[in-house]
């Protein structure tokens, strides 16, 4: 949900995400949030999704996952899958609220330029490797690629 990090001090509550409620011992689920962009023109290889993040807590892992497919002018959108999904573990920031980056490669060959790229990013609580408790707050979710 967009919401304010949690902190004391929080006087930007800008629209970031809060993947759980609270600075407790968080649900194993699986709880993200859809996207679509499109494929810039200069599109080429070696892409990766960034989410920046922070917690509330500074112990365990965190799943972050970026599930994919890209549609071209002509195609219909009524599709029933991804075309890949990625994930990576990441540990927790090690001191509460600060920020933290981690990086997601995916496969360029699936799209070109002028695609749309519909997109469903979670934190993946059900994956055995996320172990961290607490909140996680989502910033920022960036795609980069190289010319």
């Amino acid at each position: 949900e967009p919401a304010p990090i949690l902190g004391t001090n929080d006087l930007f509550g800008h629209g970031i995400w809060r993947f759980g409620t609270s600075t407790s011992i968080q649900l194993p689920i699986k709880t993200g949030f859809y996207g679509a962009t499109r494929i810039p023109p200069d599109w080429a290889t070696s892409s990766v999704v960034v989410p920046q993040f922070t917690a509330t807590s500074t112990t365990g892992n965190v799943v972050w996952a970026f599930q994919y497919r890209c549609v071209a002018d002509g195609e219909s959108l009524d599709q029933a899958s991804f075309q890949e999904s990625a994930s990576t573990t990441v540990a927790n920031p090690g001191t509460i609220y600060n920020l933290t980056s981690a990086g997601i490669p995916i496969s360029s060959s699936n799209c070109v330029p002028n695609d749309i790229m519909e997109w469903y990013f979670t934190r993946d609580g059900t994956d055995g490797a996320d172990t961290g408790v607490g909140t996680s707050i989502l910033h920022r979710l960036t795609l980069f690629y190289k010319k």
